[in-house]
């Protein structure tokens, strides 16, 4: 048994010590290493005897220790085998990565006694993967030449005598047994002894030996395995006088044999872990011998290979090659490793093989499969190009903002990596457009550039062709002798090139783009990846596009607030809530004598007289209560008269049109104030009341009637003679403006005439029929006569009436119409045939922002705003010159610059004979028509996108589902160890990731955004310090301190993204030179009292977020101010002051807090209050009880679904769970099926089929 155990070991251990992979034997125990082999000794960079006797912790960090001891734990006391994909350990070489399958191996009572483990070295892709880890010695020392020992016994079967051999193996003394009788044996079963006393008797009947072999627990306690052999003992005269009993230890023959047993269930553990090819064979390449670990990978069944040669078996190139190796590895004594390719059963394998010298001139060949390694290699280098290669784009356009310098950086960066001769960029890549240019273009020495830039060409058929290929494409198009698509040879003579390669780019304003690769020394045919990294180049540019014309927009349209803010004559305020001066313009210089900063020192009491201030008090608590009430317009203003004070004391009125300025959300932030110098109107009124009184003694002393009217056509005053002159009682109208009673009571026309002065200002007369006191019809000429002011205002109308009596009631018509047409609520322009303006209406006034005045005798051409072309006005006018009526649209410009769009009619007015003397235009602004229709073109797009966003990600989830179905049957099919198992895994783990992809997209689909989650903090920065890092430039260096056991917080993580970069990129732009930026997280419990001094927090639990920099800081007047919107301290054009407004906005939406902390020339800190979330546990529903389904396997189902791949996705798994299945296609197949079989127990069907 001995020697059959060492050759088997010997086999074994040559197997082991020649396997690249670690293998090691602990103990369930204490988890000690009691074997291990060369390969282990190689990773670790320890000796054998440092490594026997010592556990985990001996060697590795507690941490890493204490991973390996659970896995241990868990494969013991579970006993399960458990395969850890990834390991990582810190060995002599550095740190390593490990796949390590843990075994239990039981001892002979099926206990888990020891933990196998086999661990491969998967670090690097194409290392050495053939070598097997050598397993340790588990055997234990074989005892040799244990003594006999000898029992005498006499004829009644009495023990006589023992030898010092049998006191030592029972731990009794002669004198405890001797005298004593065969069935008084300590340690024996009952059984054993009456068997012993059998034999015993046997051999004093008959004098022939026996054996007996039994267990025996010695006084020690120890159990032994023992063998007797009986013989009879003779006196002088040849008769048996007794029997003596030799007896010899076996329990160390025992222990070999159950060693031996335990040896091959440990070897056969082994090969069925493992899925190399292995064969023993002799120095002439014969195989000998082949376990069976992996026969799919055998060149043939082992059962034709066993005794033949390499030379019987492969062709001679490949045999004399294997046969190089086997040399050189019995020749040096000393392993060979190599990699070979095979075709097995049409597939090209890869194999890395290790041959090493065995004894008797045999060697072991180990031979892996490296097939996927060498494909995911590959793909590896692919992907890692890619990457790179976005990294450099990326890295050119970030930094820029100017779109001219982003171009040239990334057509550079392009000419880099793709090795070509030109890049351009085309704007616009319009087939349907006159003309083009070259945004920009970047070349090589020898190939300069052919167009010329930012010219606009004209659009020849070639390039229309080109554009519209480059737009009905899915992504790059390439353009060379063999393509689809050969280059033309109009572009190829302009462009001096052989092949190209172009993508369409789309950025989010304005017309596509184009990017366009050449290549002009020799025809080229792009790759797939670098058709794929053309794509993504054309997305990523289509983005910066898109946000450098953004920029480039912000920033125009922040310059014209500024200009206005800076230049209007009116003095612009803004306050805080809290009434505190926030921003002031440098109109308050002119206006009260303050400079801009001594105005932001003031106090409202020191600008305002107590009763103003009063007043202001009111009004804002009134308007703040109006908050609650959702019905209010939030765009409402109030207008209010003040007193404020001047620099120098004086009081001067005011005028002051007050509102507010809102968050996202609506909220009221701070208030606008804009103030108005009324001291020249306060002026007016006093001499009005000085001129009114002059005006009363000169109208009551002459004879005519006289009625004085206001603006608004109220009477304001009549004399004495205008009693008698009306039959209605005008002392009830006084101040009452055109009441229902003036209307119906006014002779024709008077109104018209009063509006007339108003609005132009001349002298007007009227004649009318008025019923006088006495009830009599009489004629009065009534002359209008504008009242002026001391600046030539018109402020009212003086009617001036003397009864004449005779009318003509023919002009009362034409008053009427005249009024209508004042009245009209359409813009009504009449020109004569010269196109000069003969009248407008004051809607047309209302509508352009040009009086009367500035529009008659004009042509109407002022108005155009330059967006039409020439023809559409000659159209108009052979249309309406030729007598016809002219429908359309004008888009037109206002006086104030502003465009607005008019629905049209143009009608020409004939004269007696029929010719045109007139054309009459009635037109209504359509403007806001215009913006809704052009709100619902895009609130249908983004509906657009979101559906085909919701079907394609269903489609896709149909597709996932058959990917995990599968792969999710495949693991249920097949046993961990085997190596597809691995592959299956990763393909459903790639699956489950794709599918969260889909419900990302499906996500987008229903336009939510904003998603709050739990989450914590330090993890999710963790994710962005990478990305920090690179916003801060290599002259700043961050520091992340995170907190210990932080708090969760509820909060969209792209929100916390925002806030993160825009705090670092504010610190960053503070910084001048080299500095730091220091991130840090903590717990932080606020009570009543810290909370008093910052009302806008509540007691309680709050992770405290903090960005610090070194920068330049800030003084408290910009303090106050950084939260504003458009508020930056930077130059113009270098920010848009809307970075920490927004973040002020994502801060309030999630009932946080911040605060910023900052000294000049010291730096600056912010601290972001999150509120906690304590209890992060999340809601689940009660699970379901299976077991009250488990009746169901035996029914019979029909499946209705015409996803073939679904269908038969789901028929494999009912009919695994025992079902019978029917499947249909289609509903028309389906209702077949159900009339041919009269019992169908369940229906599965998808919702909607074709």
């Amino acid at each position: 048994a001995e020697i059959a155990l060492r050759n088997r070991e010997e086999f074994i251990s040559s197997i082991v010590e020649n396997i690249p992979d670690m293998i090691f034997i602990k103990d369930a125990k204490d988890l000690k290493f009691v074997r291990v082999n060369k390969a282990a000794e190689q990773l670790l960079g320890l000796k054998r005897s440092d490594l026997i006797g010592k556990s985990d912790f001996d060697f590795f960090t507690k941490e890493q220790a204490e991973f390996f001891t659970k896995n241990d734990r868990k494969v013991l006391g579970q006993g399960i085998k458990l395969d850890i994909e990834a390991e990582p350990i810190k060995t002599s070489r550095g740190e390593r990565l490990l796949h390590t399958k843990k075994i239990p191996i039981p001892d002979e009572n099926g206990n888990p006694a020891y933990v196998l483990g086999i661990s491969e070295d998967i670090t690097e892709h194409k290392a050495l993967e053939a070598q097997l880890i050598t397993r340790a010695r588990e055997f234990r020392t074989l005892v040799e030449n244990i003594p006999d020992f000898i029992v005498r016994y006499n004829k009644d079967l009495v023990r006589t005598f023992v030898n010092s051999a049998w006191e030592k193996a029972s731990g009794l003394t002669e004198k405890q047994v001797v005298n004593v009788s065969i069935d008084k044996i300590p340690g024996v079963k009952q059984p054993v002894i009456a068997e012993y006393e059998e034999k015993l008797r046997s051999v004093l009947r008959t004098g022939e030996s026996q054996t007996i072999e039994f267990e025996w627990t010695n006084a020690h306690g120890d159990a032994l395995n023992l063998e007797y052999t009986i013989v009879p003992e003779y006196d002088q005269t040849g008769a048996i006088k007794g029997v003596l009993a030799v007896g010899h230890d076996l329990t160390h023959r025992k222990q070999i044999e159950a060693a031996l047993t335990k040896s091959q269930a440990e070897l056969e553990t082994l090969f069925g872990a493992m899925t190399d090819v292995i064969f023993v064979g002799d120095s002439e390449g014969r195989y000998l011998e082949i376990p069976e670990t992996n026969p799919s990978l055998l060149y043939k069944p082992s059962q034709d290979l066993i005794g033949k040669t390499l030379h019987e078996v492969f062709p001679k190139e490949q045999a004399d090659f294997f046969l190089s190796h086997i040399t050189e590895a019995l020749e040096t004594n000393k392993s060979v490793n190599f990699e070979y390719c095979l075709q097995i059963r049409e597939e090209e394998i890869w194999f890395n093989a290790s041959i090493s010298p065995m004894i008797d001139n045999k060697i072991l060949m180990v031979a892996r499969d490296i097939s996927r390694h060498k494909e995911a290699e590959t793909e590896r280098l692919a992907r890692l190009h890619f990457f790179r290669s976005m990294d450099r784009i990326n890295r050119a356009i970030q930094g820029v903002d100017n779109l001219e310098g982003m171009m040239s950086d990334v057509l550079d960066t392009m000419l880099t990596i793709f090795k070509c001769d030109r890049a351009r960029l085309i704007n616009p890549c319009d087939p349907d457009s006159t003309t083009w240019t070259v945004a920009m273009e970047r070349s090589q020495p020898d190939f300069p550039c052919v167009v010329p830039k930012n010219v606009a060409l004209a659009l020849e058929p070639a390039d229309a062709e080109l554009f519209g290929l480059l737009r009905n494409a899915s992504g790059p198009v390439q353009l060379h002798p063999t393509s689809d698509h050969p280059i033309g040879e109009a572009i190829a003579q302009r462009c001096q090139v052989k092949s190209m390669i172009a993508s369409a780019v789309y950025p989010k304003i304005g017309k596509p783009w184009a990017i366009g690769l050449d290549q002009c020394s020799h025809p080229r045919i792009w790759t797939e990846h670098e058709e794929r990294l053309v794509q993504a180049i054309a997305e990523r540019v289509g983005d910066a596009i898109t946000s450098l014309l953004s920029i480039r927009e912000l920033r125009a349209s922040e310059e014209r607030y500024r200009l206005i803010a800076e230049n209007t004559a009116d003095v612009i305020h803004i306050l805080s809530l809290d009434l505190k001066s926030k921003y002031v313009s440098p109109s308050v210089k002119n206006n009260f004598g303050y400079s801009v900063q001594e105005a932001l020192g003031k106090k409202l009491e020191e600008l305002l007289p107590p009763d103003s201030v009063k007043k202001v008090h009111e009004i804002l608590a009134y308007q703040l209560s109006l908050e609650q009430d959702k019905s209010v317009d939030p765009n409402r203003s109030v207008l209010i008269e003040l007193e404020e004070y001047h620099k120098d004391g004086r009081i001067i009125p005011v005028e002051l049109s007050a509102s507010f300025l809102r968050d996202d959300h609506q909220q009221p932030l701070s208030i606008l104030t804009v103030i108005r110098n009324i001291t020249k109107r306060k002026q007016a009124q006093m001499e009005l009341v000085e001129s009114e009184q002059k005006f009363r003694s000169l109208a009551e002393s002459i004879p005519d009637n006289i009625i004085r009217h206001d603006l608004n056509k109220s009477i304001v005053y009549f004399n004495k003679n205008m009693i008698n002159a009306t039959d209605v009682d005008l002392s009830t109208e006084i101040g009452r403006g055109v009441s229902k009673k003036i209307m119906a009571t006014s002779p024709p026309g008077y109104l018209e005439k009063l509006d007339r002065v108003i609005q132009f200002g001349t002298q007007e007369e009227l004649e009318i029929q008025v019923r006088n006191q006495a009830g009599e019809m009489r004629m009065h000429n009534i002359r209008f006569v504008p009242e002026r002011d001391g600046n030539g205002k018109i402020i009212g109308v003086i009617a001036v009436g003397r009864d004449i009596t005779e009318i003509k009631q023919v002009q009362e018509s034409l008053r009427k119409l005249f009024h209508a047409v004042e009245q009209s609520p359409v813009s009504i322009m009449i020109a004569n045939t010269e196109a000069k303006i003969e009248y407008v209406n004051p809607q047309f006034t209302l509508v352009t922002g040009y009086t009367s005045e500035e529009a008659l005798g004009r042509n109407p051409r002022f108005l155009k705003s330059g967006n039409l072309p020439p023809e559409f006005y000659t159209n108009m006018w052979d249309t309406i010159s030729s007598g016809k009526i002219w429908h359309g649209e004008f888009h037109n410009r206002k006086k104030n610059g502003t465009f607005y769009f008019e629905s049209a009619s143009i009608s020409p007015v004939f004269d007696d004979d029929g010719s045109i003397t007139h054309y009459i235009a009635i037109k209504e602004d359509i403007t806001t028509h215009k913006m809704l229709e052009q709100q619902l073109r895009q609130a249908q797009k983004m509906e657009a996108i979101g559906q085909l966003a919701g079907g394609v990600a269903h489609d896709f989830n149909n597709m996932l589902g058959v990917i995990i179905g599968y792969s999710e049957l495949g693991l249920r099919k097949v046993d961990q160890s085997q190596a597809i198992y691995s592959d299956l895994t990763e393909i459903f783990k790639a699956a489950n990731r794709s599918a969260d992809l889909t419900r990302q997209l499906l996500t987008f689909a229903r336009k939510q955004t904003v998603v709050p989650k739990v989450i914590n903090l330090n993890e999710t920065i963790n994710g962005m310090l990478k990305m920090l890092q690179r916003l801060l430039t290599e002259r700043i260096t961050l520091h992340w301190k995170p907190g210990v056991n932080l708090w969760k917080i509820k909060m969209d993580p792209t929100q916390v993204d925002q806030v993160l970069a825009n705090l670092c990129v504010n610190g960053r732009d503070a910084i001048d030179g080299i500095g730091e930026i220091v991130i840090g997280t903590s717990n932080q419990t606020l009570n009543d009292a810290y909370c008093a001094l910052n009302p806008e927090l509540l007691p309680g639990n709050y992770v405290l977020l903090t960005v610090s920099d070194n920068g330049a800081g800030m003084d408290e007047a910009t303090r106050d101010r950084i939260f504003e919107p458009f508020f930056t301290t930077k130059e113009t054009g270098k920010g848009t002051g809307l970075g920490l407004a927004t973040i002020y906005g994502i801060i309030k939406q999630n009932d946080a807090y911040i605060n910023v902390e900052s000294k000049p020339g010291v730096g600056s800190t912010f601290n972001v209050y999150l509120p906690a979330v304590m209890d992060d546990r999340e809601t689940t529903n009660p699970g379901v009880d299976a077991t009250q389904y488990d009746h169901l396997g035996d029914k019979t189902v029909l499946v209705v679904e015409d996803e073939l791949s679904i269908l038969r996705l789901t028929q494999e798994i009912l009919e695994n769970l025992g079902y019978r299945v029917l499947t249909a296609n289609s509903p028309k197949q389906a209702l077949s099926i159900a009339k041919e079989h009269n019992h169908i127990d369940i229906l599965i069907t998808d919702v909607i089929m074709p």
